[in-house]
């Protein structure tokens, strides 16, 4: 009779699990990571949808009414809100912005007349909300931008 020598039983099962604990604990950093790029992509991509809005609707009042740029432009009364550019693309973008985070340019010549260019630009600091990604590029918030112009088709 052959004896074989025994050996020492090692369970596999505890083993695998704190494999599998590993796996699971780098495998959900990275999906948290790439799932917090996505919702803020997803929330930045917005953002500059209604930015595109807001200055489309901008121009297009300027490009129809070029003297009412802002509030009381040229001391006149008839640019009062709603009858101005700023006000129509603070009010195009829908809830999406937070237009105190917000610069708005309005750009045309002092002389201008029929087939001349207007300009309305913004820049938005568009705040992060998710930790990861703010940690990552190491600030709270990214500039959007956007801009839009028109040709004047009446004085």
């Amino acid at each position: 009779m052959i004896i074989q020598p025994t050996q020492p039983r090692h369970n596999p099962t505890l083993r695998e699990r704190g494999q599998s604990l590993v796996e699971v604990s780098l495998s959900l950093m990275l999906l948290l990571t790439l799932f917090s790029g996505i919702v803020d992509l997803g929330r930045a991509y917005i953002a500059s949808v209604a930015l595109q809005d807001a200055v489309n609707e901008g121009a297009i009042y300027l490009s129809i009414e070029p003297a009412c740029r802002y509030v009381l432009d040229g001391g006149s009364l008839d640019c009062n809100d709603p009858n101005n550019a700023e006000y129509r693309a603070r009010n195009a973008g829908g809830g999406e912005i937070d237009w105190s985070r917000t610069e708005i340019t309005v750009t045309r010549s002092a002389t201008y007349g029929t087939g001349d260019p207007v300009t309305v630009s913004v820049r938005y600091r568009f705040p992060l909300i998710t930790p990861i990604i703010s940690q990552l590029l190491s600030r709270d918030s990214l500039i959007l931008g956007a801009s839009a112009t028109h040709i004047i088709i009446s004085e």
